[in-house]
């Protein structure tokens, strides 16, 4: 899994192959919490664009 400051992290919870440590599942929830907190900030600023790319993302992390 991806560490904190890696440019790809989002990108990781995108792929289908994802597959966590279990060790790594409070990194999983920390990258969860922070695109949540993306998209309200997104939505808020009318980045209708950001905000689906995020929920993408968002998504990953649900099924990882």
């Amino acid at each position: 899994m991806a560490r904190a400051g890696c440019i790809h992290e989002h990108a990781c919870v995108r792929c289908s192959l994802l597959r966590p440590e279990p060790s790594q599942r409070d990194r999983l929830t920390e990258i969860r919490d922070n695109l949540l907190d993306r998209i309200a900030e997104a939505q808020r600023e009318g980045w209708l664009g950001e905000v689906e790319g995020l929920e993408i993302s968002l998504a990953g992390t649900r099924t990882s």
